[in-house]
């Protein structure tokens, strides 16, 4: 029975295996190192992780590939840096650009697409430091360039933001563009999003070959930058192809981000001014209140679901004490039953005034 058992799994193990290979799209090319200026100023080169050192001027790296019968080219990005004071003591302004291109199609003498991630590293007054995005999305018809659009801009960015970024046949003939921002690389949903479905008509014979070329260059300007490519996806043979792009944030969703963000910028530089040992009892203080904040938004929950019963269980409690105020003639019962919820609401709230005073004169012993 077990070697039964045992021929039985190893079948189907088989036929999984043949199942992934040729129905799943394939993550994993092959791409080639083409281009590298200054060697020495990364501290990582590869097409999907890049670094340099803190360095005064450009650098720059290439890599190429290219599919047969293209589908669709898809692949988060997140780029990083910081501008920095470089030998002068007088300098109090630095910026540099990180630029990173991808280029899909006959580059460069026949029709292509550029896509290209602009960020700007700033840094004033030597100590404040901010950055900027912009991508923007190009196409060459082989001879001029016929097509432009701006995907996605921002002045002052927070955070390093990810950006998906999707090239896919819309049609027969026809290429879309998509791009998503997203907070970090787990999110769920968008905090941008632009969707060009046929953003260029390139001709059907233009998929049957398309080579496809990853370009990072690092303008003038003192201080570092690097950037990773995650989740790439690369279809072919799939014809044209609908890709699926995930919700984007609500504006209320987005101005609540905005203000967490904005409280725990604040809260944690005022936390970095308190000397110990305050600051470690306000961190645990804060702990085990987002503790009881979580257990108060589970309690509201589930008596918000049972609400409906609940109110409709009351209601009825409450037909039956007027009822027997009718039938006695007296108002003594709603009399007795709103007296008793009265004193149950404040009891409730003395105990939570207790418990307030005795955290205040905890914070006081501290």
């Amino acid at each position: 029975m077990k070697k039964v058992l045992g021929k039985i799994l190893c079948v189907f193990l088989v036929f999984a295996v043949l199942f992934s290979l040729f129905s799943a799209p394939a993550y994993a090319q092959e791409w080639t190192q083409t281009g590298l200026s200054h060697p020495n100023a990364w501290e990582t080169v590869s097409h999907t992780d890049w670094a340099t050192v803190s360095l005064e001027g450009e650098a720059s790296f290439a890599y190429e590939t290219s599919l047969a019968n293209f589908s669709m080219w898809r692949f988060k990005l997140r780029l990083r840096g910081r501008a920095e004071v470089g030998d002068e003591a007088d300098h109090v302004y630095n910026f540099f650009d990180q630029y990173v291109r991808f280029y899909i199609g006959n580059y460069p003498g026949g029709k292509y697409i550029k896509v290209e991630v602009v960020r700007r590293e700033e840094l004033s007054l030597s100590y404040w430091a901010a950055h900027s995005a912009t991508i923007d999305v190009y196409y060459f018809d082989g001879e001029t360039q016929v097509k432009s659009d701006t995907l996605y801009t921002t002045v002052n960015e927070f955070g390093d933001r990810v950006y998906q970024i999707t090239i896919w046949r819309n049609t027969t003939s026809s290429v879309g563009i998509g791009v998503l921002a997203y907070d970090d690389w787990h999110s769920p949903k968008a905090t941008h999003k632009t969707v060009k479905g046929e953003f260029a008509d390139v001709g059907e014979a233009w998929f049957s070959n398309v080579s496809l070329k990853h370009e990072v260059y690092k303008g003038l300007g003192y201080g570092w930058c690097g950037g990773a490519i995650r989740e790439e996806e690369f279809l072919t043979n799939q014809g044209v192809v609908n890709p699926y792009f995930s919700e984007e944030k609500t504006l209320a969703e987005q101005i609540a981000d905005a203000i967490v963000s904005a409280f725990t910028t604040v809260a944690g530089a005022i936390l970095s001014a308190i000397p110990e040992p305050y600051r470690s009892f306000l961190v645990h203080l804060g702990d085990y209140a987002w503790f009881m904040v979580n257990i108060i938004l589970a309690l509201f929950g589930a008596l918000a679901a049972t609400a409906p019963v609940f109110l409709s269980v009351y209601g009825l409690y409450l037909l039956g004490l007027s009822l027997m105020c009718l039938n006695e003639a007296t108002y003594q019962p709603l009399y007795d039953h709103f007296l008793t919820v009265y004193n149950f609401i404040t009891s409730l709230m003395s105990r939570v005034i207790a418990f307030l005073q005795w955290l205040w004169n905890q914070i006081e012993v501290w």
